[in-house]
């Protein structure tokens, strides 16, 4: 552990642990888009470009955590701290004589010019405004690169100038060590006193469900030739394609389940204390939220309704992130995390909702998958009671399985099998418990929970984000013999 010579101003240092390996990168934040389905385009989250100053969390972030990782963004908080420190005052400014006579300028030069050694040893100056010397450089970046594009009435769009700038990625050591501290446990974590990590209390259910046959995935329906094709569209893949070319074949042409792509999650009440970014999975899936009851709406707004916009589907609990082969593949992972716990959340507070204490059954309702490099992983994530009193609730991400889609086409097949089954299996779930709530809700006394924080979604969401499907058909017809699957 590396003692910083920085104090907050809490008096407390800021301590460090273990560099980290490799630079990270942000998530990209975006507008609010409209989520009808017309409207939505296809998800391209390595290319947009934004203009905004460089971001980092607050310093009461990296003051709560237990320990601080030395990532670029704790450094650039580091030397944040150190500036403060040592701009104690301010350099001693004497103005220099000005003449508008050339000789009496040459003459002044010649002697030496300005005395200048009583600014020996003070700092740069910090308030320059560079705003006109960046209005002539554009800044480009990928998914996981920071951008600064100058305003729209800048004339640098002529500009040949171009630089290139790595973001500092928001979901780095020091961001999995918040959510750590919050109750919020990644897929292989320890607890330090060694006791067991719980899996979900329905895991054979789940195995069961999340393998059961599909006749649209058999040899005769998805052929070899059709696994070859993902595979050469998986190695052309390149920036901002994934979720274009890549992921329907995952997802399969059609679904009859509401879900949104790139929506960010600004209306839920944030499991970070509002410290740390905002989700916004690539992929989700969720519920019309015209079928949950308004009273459930109103009282449980900040935990269901994830998005500004009244038709995007509530109560997620299917969740994708995707990247690219040369994308970090532990941010993707940090990202999920988060996802899975709101998710988790989500179900839990449906479920509790009308009872007379919190239910813990100890059961996975939220299924969170990553994709990158060929390789598709899925987790779930399950809520456990808090350890003590005063304690926070604690998330579970737990492993699933992990296949490789491009190895060979029984694997590719049984990876796309798991995934369309997981969506469904989660939607069942998902209806399930809003079908209770809203029951307790008709018969239950007036809620004395205030919701004038929350404006309801309005009546009419009946619109989400659903197509037709093409399997509803196929799946209910008699499974072909495979020695495949």
């Amino acid at each position: 552990m590396v003692n910083s010579p920085s104090h907050p101003a809490n008096g407390r240092p800021l301590m460090a642990t273990c560099p980290n390996p490799r630079p990270q990168n942000w998530k990209r934040h975006r507008a609010e888009a409209d989520f009808s389905q017309n409207a939505l385009p296809l998800k391209k989250f390595k290319s947009t470009r934004e203009y905004h100053s460089a971001a980092n969390f607050p310093p009461a972030f990296y003051d709560s955590l237990s320990k601080v990782w030395l990532t670029r963004r704790a450094l650039r908080e580091l030397d944040r701290r150190n500036q403060l420190k040592s701009s104690g005052r301010a350099p001693v400014r004497k103005p220099l004589r000005q003449s508008s006579n050339r000789k009496d300028i040459q003459r002044f030069a010649r002697h030496g010019g300005p005395e200048l050694s009583d600014l020996r040893g003070y700092p740069e100056p910090t308030d320059i405004n560079l705003a006109h010397t960046m209005s002539s450089i554009r800044f480009t970046q990928s998914r996981q690169s920071e951008s600064l594009k100058p305003p729209s009435n800048s004339t640098s769009e002529n500009s040949n100038t171009e630089i290139v700038a790595r973001k500092i990625s928001a979901y780095d050591k020091n961001f999995e060590q918040f959510l750590i501290n919050e109750n919020v446990f990644p897929e292989g974590y320890e607890y330090p006193d060694d006791r067991p990590i719980p899996e979900p209390n329905n895991w054979q259910e789940m195995q069961e469900e999340l393998a059961r046959r599909r006749p649209s995935l058999s040899p005769s329906r998805f052929t070899n030739e059709d696994f070859r094709r993902f595979k050469r569209d998986n190695a052309r893949v390149y920036e901002g394609s994934v979720m274009s070319t890549i992921f329907p074949t995952i997802r399969g042409k059609y679904t009859e389940i509401p879900h949104e792509l790139n929506a960010p999650f600004k209306r839920l009440k944030s499991i970070t204390n509002e410290t740390t970014t905002t989700a916004q999975p690539d992929f989700y899936d969720g519920a019309n939220p015209g079928n949950i009851d308004k009273q459930v709406r109103n009282e449980l707004g900040p935990f269901i309704i994830p998005t500004v916009h009244p038709r995007a589907p509530a109560v997620p609990n299917f969740f994708l992130e995707a990247r690219t082969p040369k994308d970090a593949v532990d941010v993707t992972k940090r990202q999920a995390t988060l996802d899975g716990a709101l998710g988790a959340r989500a179900m839990h507070e449906l479920q509790s909702y009308g009872q007379d204490e919190p239910v813990y059954d100890n059961n996975a309702y939220t299924l969170t998958s990553t994709y990158h490099d060929g390789q598709l992983k899925m987790y779930t994530t399950h809520i456990t009671p808090p350890a003590g009193p005063g304690q926070l609730p604690e998330y579970h991400m737990t492993q699933y399985n992990t296949w490789g889609l491009t190895g060979n086409p029984a694997t590719c097949r049984q990876g796309f099998t798991a995934f369309r089954n997981g969506r469904e299996w989660a939607k069942k779930k998902r209806d399930q418990y809003i079908s209770g709530a809203n029951e307790r809700a008709r018969y239950a006394e007036p809620s004395t929970l205030e919701s004038s924080h929350y404006n309801g979604v309005s009546e009419a969401t009946d619109t989400c984000h659903v197509e037709k499907s093409q399997t509803s058909a196929d799946e209910l017809e008699k499974p072909e013999a495979s020695p495949d699957e």
